[in-house]
C-alpha cells in the first residue's frame, strides 16, 4: 500500500465494504508496526489475537508511506477472512482504505 500521508496506513476486507466485520491490517510508519485486526462497528479495530501479516518493507519519505506484506489466503484463523475466488458468489470481498497523519491509528469518519 502507498499513501500520501505521515502517520498511518490501513486497508481490509469487508463483505459489506465498510468496518463493520472487517478484517484489517494496519501499518503505523513512527515505529514501523503492522498490526492484523477486526472491526465489530466503527470504531477502533480490535487487536487478532494472532498475528498473520509479514512486513516485507516499509518506507516514509517525502509526505508517503509505502509498505509491503503478505499474509496466507487462509490463515486458519477465525478473526481473518479466508480469501477465495469469489467470482461464483453474490456476495465478494469489498476492498476498503484509510490512512492519516497523526502517529497512531484513530477515528478518520465513516
Amino acid at each position: 500500500a502507498e499513501v500520501n500521508a505521515s502517520g498511518w496506513v490501513g486497508f481490509g476486507i469487508s463483505e459489506t465494504g465498510g468496518m463493520k466485520g472487517a478484517d484489517i491490517v494496519y501499518f503505523e510508519a513512527r515505529d514501523s508496526q503492522l498490526v492484523d485486526t477486526h472491526s465489530f462497528e466503527y470504531t477502533m479495530p480490535t487487536v487478532d489475537a494472532c498475528q498473520d501479516w509479514t512486513l516485507i518493507s516499509a518506507s516514509k519519505e517525502g509526505g508517503r508511506i509505502l509498505f509491503e506484506a503478505s499474509r496466507a489466503l487462509d490463515t486458519g484463523d477465525e478473526q481473518d477472512w479466508k480469501l477465495e475466488d469469489d467470482e461464483q458468489t453474490a456476495d465478494g470481498h469489498h476492498f476498503i482504505a484509510a490512512w492519516g497523519n497523526t502517529p497512531s491509528v484513530m477515528y478518520h469518519g465513516e
